[in-house]
């Protein structure tokens, strides 16, 4: 089923890990196959909640297929501070 999870707040050094995972899937990606970086990208995005509900599993059982590369995009434009804000979203800031 599907469920929404909100984490309030995501540390600093969660930042400095997804730089880092970021540069390890670009020094290996000749050695990983689309699927593995999928799978790592998918399991660092879990391990910015606190909940036990959000897993690997989890995301992939309840993100549509045609979302997926959106949702993990999203997910990495807002920790990164990259993601435009817009509408409904610069009132509640």
């Amino acid at each position: 089923g599907e469920f929404t999870v909100t984490q309030e707040h995501v540390s600093g050094q969660k930042l400095l890990d997804y730089w880092d995972m970021a540069v390890e899937i670009e020094k290996n990606v000749d050695k990983m196959s689309i699927s593995d970086v999928y799978k790592k990208r998918i399991n660092f995005i879990a391990g910015l909640f606190d909940s036990s509900k959000v897993t690997e599993k989890s995301i992939l059982a309840s993100v549509p297929a045609w979302e997926l590369q959106n949702f993990i995009k999203d997910v990495f434009e807002t920790i990164t501070g990259s993601k435009e804000v817009t509408g409904d979203e610069k009132k509640e800031q």
